[in-house]
C-alpha cells in the first residue's frame, strides 16, 4: 500500500510541472490597459507591453477640437447628394505580405528563466496603398488629430502603418503641445525627426471659426507657437508648413440666412489674406488650407474690392489647398472638386483631395461602409485621373485621419 501511495504522489507531481512548464511565456488573452480592451483591433496577442492610450476624444488645447468632433466637422455639409458605388477591382495582394522590408513593431516576453524573447509583430492586416512609388512627387497625406499619440508604440505603429501606405505627409494637430506640457516642444522634435528620417514631412495642424471674427487674437497665439517651436528645431524637426482647418461653416452666423453667410464668407477672406499670408510669410513657411469641395460664394478680394469666387481667392494665394471631396468613388470625389481644380492649375496653387474614412452624415460620404480594399482601389483610380491632368504631378490626396483609417475594416 504504501508503494502505491508513493507511486501516485509521484505521478501527481510529474503532471503539476508539465503543465506548469507547458504555460510559461504565453500571453493572457484577457489581459488589457487600465482593465479596459485596448481599442486598436490590430494589436496582436503578443503586445501587451502598450501604455500610451489612444483617446481620439481628449479635447485639443486652444481650439477646443477633440478627435470625434474633428470627424464629423470636417465632413460637415458633405452628405448632400447620392452617388452610385462601382464595384471594388481585384486587390494587389502582394502588399499584403509581410516582408523583410515591412515596418514591423516587437513586442517582449518574459520567460520562466528570466530571459526575454522578442516577437515581431506583422504589420495591421488590410489592402494598402501603393499608387504612390519612390521618388514621386505627388504626395498622400493623413490627417492627425490626437497629438498625445505620437509617444510610446501607438505613435510608432501609427507612423509604421504610414510608410506601408507610401504616406508622404502627416498634419499633425499641435493644439495640445506646449513648452512643458505633457507633449511638449522635444515630444514633438523627436516624432517629426523620426517621421523625416522614414522620408515623411509634418505639418503644423490647426484651426479655429472664432478667428475669423474681427478682433480675435486665437490665430496669433497658433503662430507665436509655430515661431517658437521653429527657432527650437533643428532643420529635420521643423514643420513644414502651417496646415489651417478654419471651416467657417461652423460659425453660427453662417446658418442664418443669405446676409449671415456672406458675412462670414467675406470675413474669411479677408483673414486669410490679411492674416494668414502674412503670418506665413513672415514665418518663412507654406500655407495650407483645408476647405470644403462647395466654396464657391462670391466675395470682395481685400487686395482690390473686385469679386472673385472664394475658392479661387485661396488657390490664388496660398501654397496648397485641400478639399474636403468627401465622396465614397473615384469619379465624385474629382467631380465635386472640379471648379477647384481648375482654379489651382490656373494660379499653380497644388492640390490635393481628401477622403473620408467616417461619417455619420450619409453612405456616400466616407469609406466607413466599403472598407480599405475598396477605398485602395478607388483612391488608385484618382490618383491615375490627376496624373492625367498635372504634368507636373502638382497634386495629392490625403486621408482623414489616422486612427480611423488604422481601424477601417478590409
Amino acid at each position: 500500500m504504501k508503494m502505491i501511495l508513493n507511486k501516485l504522489t509521484a505521478g501527481v507531481l510529474l503532471v503539476s510541472v508539465m503543465l506548469s512548464v507547458s504555460s510559461c511565456g504565453k500571453p493572457n488573452p484577457d489581459i488589457s490597459e487600465g482593465g479596459k480592451q485596448t481599442t486598436s483591433q490590430a494589436e496582436s496577442a503578443t503586445d501587451q507591453t502598450t501604455t500610451t492610450t489612444d483617446i481620439d476624444s481628449t479635447t485639443n488645447g486652444s481650439t477646443g477640437i477633440s478627435g470625434s468632433q474633428a470627424d464629423s466637422s470636417a465632413s460637415s455639409g458633405m452628405g448632400t447628394s447620392s452617388s452610385a458605388k462601382s464595384t471594388a477591382s481585384s486587390v494587389l495582394s502582394s502588399k499584403n505580405k509581410t516582408t523583410s522590408a515591412s515596418p514591423s513593431t516587437t513586442a517582449t516576453k518574459a520567460t520562466s528563466a528570466n530571459q526575454t524573447t522578442t516577437t515581431t509583430k506583422a504589420p495591421p492586416s488590410g489592402t494598402v496603398m501603393d499608387f504612390r512609388k519612390p521618388g514621386d512627387t505627388n504626395t498622400l497625406g493623413v490627417w492627425w488629430w490626437s497629438i498625445s499619440t505620437i509617444k510610446g508604440s501607438t505613435g510608432q505603429k501609427y507612423l509604421d502603418f504610414c510608410v506601408l501606405n507610401s504616406v508622404s505627409e502627416i498634419y499633425l494637430c499641435i493644439d495640445g503641445m506646449s513648452q512643458s506640457g505633457s507633449t511638449n516642444f522635444a515630444d514633438v522634435r523627436a516624432f517629426v525627426k523620426k517621421a523625416s528620417n522614414m522620408g515623411i514631412r509634418v505639418a503644423a495642424l490647426t484651426g479655429d471659426y472664432k478667428w475669423i471674427q474681427p478682433g480675435n487674437n486665437g490665430f496669433q497665439n497658433y503662430v507665436d507657437k509655430f515661431v517658437s517651436y521653429q527657432n527650437a528645431a533643428a532643420a529635420d524637426e521643423k514643420f513644414y508648413s502651417m496646415h489651417l482647418d478654419v471651416e467657417p461653416h461652423q460659425h453660427p452666423d453662417f446658418k442664418t440666412g443669405t446676409a449671415g453667410r456672406a458675412k462670414i464668407m467675406q470675413w474669411f477672406a479677408d483673414f486669410a489674406i490679411n492674416k494668414a499670408v502674412p503670418a506665413a510669410q513672415s514665418a518663412g513657411t507654406l500655407l495650407e488650407w483645408d476647405i470644403p469641395f462647395w466654396m464657391s460664394d462670391t466675395v470682395k478680394n481685400p487686395e482690390n474690392g473686385s469679386n472673385i469666387i472664394l475658392a479661387e481667392l485661396m488657390a490664388k494665394h496660398c501654397d496648397t489647398i485641400t478639399i474636403m471631396s468627401y465622396r465614397d468613388t473615384a469619379q465624385a470625389m474629382h467631380s465635386v472638386s472640379a471648379e477647384e481644380i481648375a482654379f489651382a492649375k490656373k494660379h499653380g496653387c497644388k492640390i490635393v483631395l481628401g477622403a473620408e474614412t467616417y461619417s455619420t452624415e450619409g453612405d456616400q460620404v466616407s469609406f466607413m461602409e466599403e472598407g480599405k480594399a475598396y477605398m485602395a482601389t478607388e483612391l488608385n483610380k484618382l490618383n491615375n485621373m490627376l496624373l492625367g491632368e498635372f504634368a507636373d504631378r502638382n497634386f495629392g490626396l490625403a486621408i482623414h485621419q489616422i486612427k480611423r483609417w488604422f481601424d477601417l475594416k478590409n
